[in-house]
């Protein structure tokens, strides 16, 4: 079985809270990786870790089931945000860009 591809994502410290919170069936490599990211490239702000498409995905799917959950308008908000963000960088992959 071929290793998986692994493509650096870029997310503030607040939306890796809401990964590590909402996302249930999470891999303890990929928790690990969250945990410990890089600075971001261009933005100070932003904090870089490491993803394949399928982790991508399935933290896509578990964030948008939560945001079509909750109670709290706010909360969707913010998971359907970066739900929005992740798919940005799923169509990159797919189409070559990444």
């Amino acid at each position: 079985m071929a290793r998986p591809k692994y493509y650096p994502v870029e997310l503030t410290e607040y939306e890796i809270g809401l990964i590590l919170k909402y996302v249930l069936a999470i891999s303890p490599l990929l928790k690990r990786r969250l945990k410990n990211p890089k600075p971001g490239t261009y933005d100070p702000e932003l904090l870089r870790a490491s993803m394949s498409l399928a982790e991508i995905t399935d933290v896509i799917g578990w964030l948008a089931g939560e945001a079509n959950h909750t109670r709290s308008r706010n909360l969707a908000f913010d998971l359907n945000g970066l739900c929005e963000s992740l798919e940005c960088v799923e169509s990159d992959i797919k189409h070559g860009h990444l």
